[in-house]
């Protein structure tokens, strides 16, 4: 599937897709009509064709708006000059933050994902953010080749171990207050730091 525009979206282009990035998060792809989202926008449905070939290219452009900004920290982390440990470290803590700057497509991904009908949605999030998974993969295995990281767990298990993490945070950081042991976990800088520490060194002392 591809979009009428490939280029930078228009401001009026821009403004449907953040009014359907609500709309999909609250009631999913399939419970969201192009009537709706034009109507939110204040814009005649004939205006989203105008933009979008369909609902599903529509979706798709949230999607990759969402993923575009990630893709930018991927390529300031990458940086030769620093120890591909920090790198891992760095990109961690931004991923964690993108969640939370984009709270309603990361919600809509988490929904499309539980629901029995959303299978096909899935698929199209693979098709968008699978190019962004394999780079994180890749950041892996330049830090296994150097020897900087265990090579005997498989790449794709610690990015999907980094992603999952951040994703249970996401999940239930509005309850970390209610618990006096995680006392400062409720400030994301301090657990990405606490878990990139865990996912890189481990939890066991080491034994001389």
């Amino acid at each position: 599937m591809t979009l009428k525009m490939e280029e930078e979206l228009t401001e009026g282009a821009l403004r449907i897709v953040k009014i359907a990035e609500v709309l999909f998060a609250e009631h999913g792809y399939s419970g969201t009509s192009l009537n709706a989202i034009a109507k939110q926008s204040g814009v005649s449905k004939a205006n989203i064709f105008h933009h979008f070939e369909n609902k599903e290219a529509l979706y798709l452009t949230v999607l990759r708006q969402a993923s575009k900004e990630m893709s930018g920290v991927l390529d300031e982390i990458r940086n030769p000059n620093s120890p591909t440990e920090d790198q891992i470290k760095q990109y961690s803590l931004q991923h964690l933050m993108n969640l939370f700057n984009n709270k309603n497509v990361t919600r809509l991904i988490l929904r499309e994902m539980q629901e029995d009908n959303g299978q096909q949605n899935v698929s199209m999030a693979r098709d968008v953010l699978g190019e962004h998974f394999t780079r994180v993969v890749g950041l892996i295995e330049t830090a296994q080749s150097e020897n900087k990281i265990k090579n005997t767990i498989p790449a794709a298990v610690i990015a999907m171990t980094m992603v999952a993490g951040n994703v249970f945070y996401f999940q239930v950081h509005k309850f970390l207050d209610q618990f006096p042991e995680l006392s400062g976990a409720e400030v994301p800088q301090n657990y990405s730091s606490a878990f990139s520490e865990i996912l890189l060194n481990g939890i066991l002392n080491n034994k001389d």
